[in-house]
């Protein structure tokens, strides 16, 4: 297929198992403050972050990692748009609520004939993120407007150590990155989100393959 027509098929395919309004309310009446990332904005993210697309050649060698990833669009979309570069597409939630969305979508989807080897590469967890293991994380995403100061001050602890990371992004300055030797930020990146025209920080690891786009 042409990058367009995958594009196209992966775009209808995200409008058939998710409903627009997916990860905004809860059970029992709760209501969350939840925006996402749209389809155009992920694909600004991924060559944000140096993820070859479909129409590039490249070894499957990312391991991509959405910390906080609501109702897992954006993962999902990620092993589909990108299937010669993703080896994990992963996505680390903590409201079970949005992580049950995110589940049955991805339930049904494999139970289709849509792309069942791209899939496999998807996995989806209803967890902390402090205490899940992405250590095997090349790329990270940190979905991070509503993350509390202390987690993401914590999440950057974790990041600081990993070795194989090569590039982070998030919707809040990193200020832990941004003071490491270790790392260069991007200047923001545009992307277009669900409540309009965002930008995110992104990260490259100095010593990694990635260079800054």
């Amino acid at each position: 297929l042409d990058v367009r027509d995958a594009w196209r098929q992966t775009d209808a395919l995200i409008a058939a198992y998710w409903s627009s309004g997916d990860g905004f309310d809860g059970n029992e009446g709760k209501e969350y403050t939840y925006g996402e990332i749209t389809g155009v904005g992920t694909r600004q993210l991924a060559h944000a972050m140096g993820v070859p697309s479909a129409e590039d050649s490249s070894d499957s060698s990312i391991n991509f990692y959405d910390l906080g990833s609501g109702v897992a669009r954006l993962v999902i979309q990620m092993a589909l748009d990108n299937p010669s570069a993703i080896n994990k597409s992963a996505g680390v939630e903590l409201s079970k609520d949005r992580h049950d969305v995110a589940s049955s979508a991805l339930s049904r989807i494999r139970s289709s004939d849509y792309s069942p080897e791209l899939l496999s590469k998807v996995e989806l967890a209803n967890a902390d993120a402090l205490k899940y293991d992405f250590s095997d994380a090349t790329h990270i995403f940190v979905s991070s407007l509503c993350f509390p100061r202390s987690v993401l001050e914590n999440l950057q602890d974790i990041i600081l150590i990993l070795d194989d990371v090569k590039v982070v992004a998030a919707l809040n300055r990193l200020d832990k990155l941004e003071a490491s030797s270790d790392w260069d930020e991007v200047k923001d990146v545009p992307l277009q989100m669900t409540w309009g025209a965002g930008s995110a920080k992104v990260y490259h690891k100095r010593t990694g393959d990635y260079q800054t786009q």
